[in-house]
């Protein structure tokens, strides 16, 4: 029977003590009086019923230290639980299992799931400014890039370059400096398109995806199943790759520009523009007329 040990113990002690009220009497002898006959005359004990009585004192007094421990382990709060049917003493309780989630937080992450997927991704930056116009054809692509340039070199690019290289035999150094600053501002347009669909290519391409219900801290992976991995790995074959190496080759032809261009200014204008600027060149301009007359002709007359 599978008990605890408080029943074993009772049933132990009832047994024993049957046993022994129906021990065997004999004839007094000397020396064969137990500790029971000796507190009740004329009941004289066998060998065998003082190895019962024995038995029984051990039994009882390691049930009793059993319970003992038993009590000290629940006033503890230990988390401490004992076997019951078997001998091996109190476990550990297993450590406590994650809750379920409910139909809320289910919901919720259905939600998320659908929202950042990476169709509905793709659909998304397929819309978004700039990031269209990557689908385009290469012809399309690379003119819409060139109005970027042009519009950034006659805004901003040459008006700040001619600030910096104000002579006039300067007019090819301040073009090559305006034409510098608008080729970098495409390549970070290009970064920023490679960037983009990089990570929509990498969405569509995975077999695990991270999903974000409000924040990166309440955030859970989902594996996709079969029939959807291959259909988004088909996806972005078709219209992911694509885009990706037409952004590549168009970073690398007008990293190139810009390489060029970057050796014909330095070609061009040798010198630091700022030099003009230095405290020690123009603590040698205050001191030294020539110099300074120097200065005022490469600057077109303006004085230094």
């Amino acid at each position: 029977l599978s008990t605890t040990p408080t029943m074993r113990g009772l049933v132990l002690a009832l047994l024993l003590g049957c046993h022994v009220s129906q021990g065997v009497r004999r004839a007094p002898s000397p020396a064969g009086q137990s500790r029971l006959g000796r507190f009740r005359p004329g009941v004289l004990r066998s060998t065998a019923d003082d190895d019962a009585e024995k038995a029984f004192d051990d039994a009882f007094k390691a049930f009793g230290e059993r319970l003992a421990e038993e009590q000290a382990l629940r006033k503890s709060g230990k988390g401490m639980t004992s076997r019951e049917g078997t001998g091996k003493g109190p476990k550990m309780a297993s450590p406590p299992r994650r809750p379920r989630q409910n139909a809320a937080d289910r919901e919720r992450q259905r939600a998320a799931m659908i929202e950042q997927g990476p169709s509905a991704e793709l659909r998304e930056i397929q819309a978004a400014p700039f990031f269209s116009w990557a689908k385009e054809s290469d012809l399309e692509f690379f003119k819409r890039l060139g109005l970027i340039y042009a519009g950034t070199f006659l805004l901003l690019g040459l008006p700040i370059a001619l600030v910096t290289y104000p002579g006039q035999d300067e007019r090819l150094t301040a073009i090559l400096a305006g034409s510098n600053g608008a080729l970098a501002m495409v390549l970070l347009l290009l970064l920023r398109l490679a960037v983009g669909w990089g990570y929509i290519k990498d969405r569509l391409e995975s077999d695990v995806l991270d999903y974000e219900e409000t924040g990166w801290y309440d955030g859970f992976q989902s594996k996709k199943p079969e029939e959807s991995a291959k259909k988004d790995k088909l996806l972005s074959s078709l219209e992911v790759v694509p885009v990706v190496k037409r952004i590549s080759k168009a970073s690398l032809a007008f990293g190139g520009i810009l390489l060029a261009s970057a050796c014909l200014l330095k070609f061009q204008a040798p010198e630091d523009p700022y030099k003009a600027f230095d405290p020690e060149y123009l603590e040698r301009l205050s001191r030294d007329d020539d110099a300074a007359a120097e200065a005022a002709a490469m600057a077109g007359g303006k004085p230094m």
